[in-house]
């Protein structure tokens, strides 16, 4: 099997340190995880209360970016708001503790190189500015077989922080896809791509709105919702006010500037999907005309990022 369909069946980040990489261009994750933080926080607290008289260590799993430059960020995190947890435990109880509690004493003595995960990865999206109904299935059957693979690995009482991005379900959101979806289609009426690749194109993304999120897990019923926060962020991670304008230093920065690294953040999550579909060759022209489409609609790139807070039943 060739690389490049194997790209289609297993979707990944651009790899390697270069300009349109996602170890180069990963700021907007780093900012969700960061604004997501007093979150986390606050689910570990909660979980250490409940479980910690019957657990004699605590056992983590970060299923995000595994090889990113941020890939140890959240782990990190976690075990120092454990440590800090676990202190003013032993505070309460007139006890001393100088050090991280045993959990991080202990080291899994196999580790292996590759995680093998029961996880769907077929949810595919048409190109359209409205996904049809199949595919908010598809993902509800992916999202719920992703909450029972996790059940079984998740004592109860257990805690699990899904950050993901959602949807305005307003008629104007904007997302990738329907940038994508303009770009490609104006490129195939100047017939620089041909019109079967355009009818075929397909991209893995489908963006819920909280409302449907909420539902989903309920019906699915192997965790208790604690809490679900909607942070707002534009695509290239820039903060946004209560009034939808940008309270960031970066916000400043000359519009066009910010149109190429959110061009280069896009392509290192992307790229790797729709070189596989429509060549090599198309890719730089692509992304310049999705990078002169970012800048007309810049004051229109936000999305909620939902941060959900999930106990094991």
């Amino acid at each position: 099997m060739s690389t490049e369909s194997s790209c289609v069946q297993v979707p990944h980040m651009n790899g390697g340190a270069g300009d349109s990489s996602y170890a180069h261009n990963a700021t907007a994750p780093l900012k969700v995880m960061m604004k997501a933080k007093p979150i986390m926080e606050e689910s570990i607290k909660k979980m250490f209360e409940r479980i910690i008289p019957s657990q004699s260590c605590f056992r983590i799993a970060d299923l995000g970016c595994s090889s990113g430059v941020h890939a140890l960020i959240a782990a990190s995190n976690i075990m120092d708001t454990i440590g800090m947890a676990a202190k003013e435990a032993m505070k309460i109880s007139n006890t001393n503790i100088n050090e991280k509690p045993p959990a991080f004493q202990q080291a899994p003595k196999d580790i292996k190189g590759e995680i093998q995960l029961p996880i769907n990865e077929r949810s595919n999206v048409y190109l359209t500015s409205k996904a049809p109904p199949s595919y908010k299935d598809q993902f509800k059957k992916d999202l719920q077989l992703f909450l029972r693979s996790r059940s079984d690995e998740i004592v109860p009482g257990g805690a699990m922080l899904l950050t993901l991005i959602g949807r305005y379900d307003t008629p104007d959101f904007i997302s990738p896809s329907s940038i994508f979806r303009q770009v490609i289609v104006d490129m195939a009426l100047e017939n620089i791509i041909e019109m079967s690749k355009l009818e075929s194109l397909r991209l893995p993304a489908y963006y819920p709105p909280a409302k449907e999120i909420l539902e989903m897990i309920e019906e699915e019923g192997s965790f208790k919702i604690e809490s679900l926060e909607s942070l707002r962020l534009c695509w290239d991670g820039s903060n946004l006010n209560e009034d939808g304008t940008d309270n960031d230093l970066y916000s400043l920065v000359d519009v066009r500037k910010r149109g190429v690294f959110l061009t280069r953040y896009i392509r290192s999550v992307f790229e790797p999907l729709l070189k596989a579909q429509l060549g090599e060759g198309l890719m730089d022209e692509l992304f310049l005309r999705f990078q002169n489409k970012v800048v007309q609609f810049m004051d229109r790139l936000e999305y909620p990022i939902l941060v959900l807070s999930l106990f094991a039943n």
